[in-house]
């Protein structure tokens, strides 16, 4: 029930287009990494953050695997 209600909110301020004015506040209040549901993460910074993620600093599922084609990481840091 809670993920449905996400979906909706989520679609409603994409269709609205106020995402990124929306989403900016709970990274403001909590944070620079905020849960915003059970399966989503809002990433907000870039040496703690996004290239820990992007660099392989983390665990990551088996979807990744199909992106092994790639001989470096998604977002090169250089």
């Amino acid at each position: 029930m809670i993920r449905e209600i996400y979906l909706v909110y989520s679609w409603y301020i994409k269709y609205r287009g106020i995402q990124n004015a929306t989403l900016v506040v709970p990274l403001e209040k909590h944070g620079a990494v905020v849960r915003l549901a059970p399966n989503e993460l809002r990433v907000n910074c870039y040496v703690g953050g996004l290239k820990t993620i992007y660099a392989g600093g983390c665990p990551r599922s088996d979807w990744y695997s199909g992106l092994g084609i790639y001989q470096q990481p998604l977002h090169d840091a250089r």
